[in-house]
């Protein structure tokens, strides 16, 4: 892992792992690449060893990509295809909109004021782990479609 890794990026990256076991795809170390974005070497690397998709850990990381695989001639979705996490405004206005994972933010910063505020009131509460369900937001950058 790279240093300083966040932890959703490593929870995406076990989420990654468990989905291929799923469907009975051996999810061997070759099929996650960590590093940065930016890095051109890195995205032709794995361009290059026959990777048709790629998962970003998020939107920002997706759109870096993408760039990268324009200046280098890659088309989206016709030759890779590109997904991301978050659903930032951003990925619906990119030159190939961005197929995303959305978080509901809204809803993850209001139920963590008022664990908060419980937690305040009774410092004692255990720590608990609060799952809220976002969905996929399909766009053309993996689906082909608008």
């Amino acid at each position: 892992m790279r240093p300083l890794l966040a932890q959703t990026a490593e929870l995406r990256i076990r989420g990654y792992r468990q989905a291929l076991v799923d469907c009975g795809i051996d999810p061997g170390l070759s099929r996650v690449h960590v590093g940065m974005p930016e890095d051109r070497v890195l995205v032709s690397s794995i361009v290059g060893s026959g990777a048709d998709a790629l998962i970003c850990s998020n939107d920002m990381e997706a759109a870096m990509v993408m760039s990268i695989c324009d200046d280098m001639g890659i088309g989206i979705p016709d030759n890779l295809l590109i997904a991301g996490f978050d659903d930032v405004r951003f990925a619906q206005h990119l030159r190939v909109p961005l197929t995303t994972y959305h978080q509901p933010c809204r809803e993850i910063g209001i139920t963590a004021i008022r664990i908060m505020l419980i937690r305040i009131e009774d410092p004692s509460m255990p720590a608990r782990h609060i799952i809220l369900n976002g969905h996929m937001v399909p766009r053309r950058s993996a689906m082909g479609i608008e």
